[in-house]
């Protein structure tokens, strides 16, 4: 029998043992590995719609700067998508705000599935996602938008009243940071 066993090792093949021992392997590895990558996907789509909503803040302070108007950024669909709209230059006394017409500008962006912003916390109070007002120079009030995705993980994106001070941090898992 031994013979057996060394004349087929020799040619290459694989005994029933040796292919159901590495199936096993792999089964026990895959099983210790997939929450791992699913928990850094969950952290992976939050990360992006972070970086997404710092970026069209920053769309958000230069178009106000370059047309000399007050630009909104405005939260939908649950705090799901957003999108940015400009004073109306003809009614410039009243809080009147349209589309730019620029189609980037325009359009409305929604944040990776599962991830979504929850709240504004302004001078340190959490409040509703209410618009955030970008005056013509660029300036908005020092605030935090906060999004969480659906394991509880927040990231703050915090807005400094200059025009270029934005940025992005990973805030805690669970309960302890809401």
């Amino acid at each position: 029998m031994s013979r057996t066993f060394a004349a087929i090792s020799s040619n290459g093949a694989f005994t029933l043992l040796e292919l159901l021992l590495v199936t096993t392997l792999m089964a026990v590895l895959s099983a210790v590995a997939l929450p791992r990558l699913s928990g850094a996907t969950r952290a992976s789509r939050l990360e992006s719609g972070a970086g997404a909503v710092a970026q069209y803040v920053r769309f958000g302070r230069k178009a106000a700067i370059e047309r000399g108007l007050r630009v909104r950024l405005e939260f939908a669909d649950e705090g799901r998508s957003f999108f940015l709209r400009v004073q109306d230059e003809e009614s410039l006394l009243r809080e009147a705000y349209t589309e730019f017409g620029d189609g980037l500008l325009d359009a409305d962006w929604r944040l990776p599935d599962r991830v979504r912003a929850t709240k504004v916390v302004l001078r340190g109070v959490p409040g509703p996602l209410t618009p955030l007002v970008f005056t013509p120079d660029g300036v908005s009030d020092d605030l935090t938008i906060m999004l969480r995705n659906e394991a509880g993980r927040e990231t703050s994106i915090v807005l400094g009243p200059g025009w270029d001070q934005i940025w992005i941090e990973a805030g805690t898992d669970g309960p302890a940071n809401r």
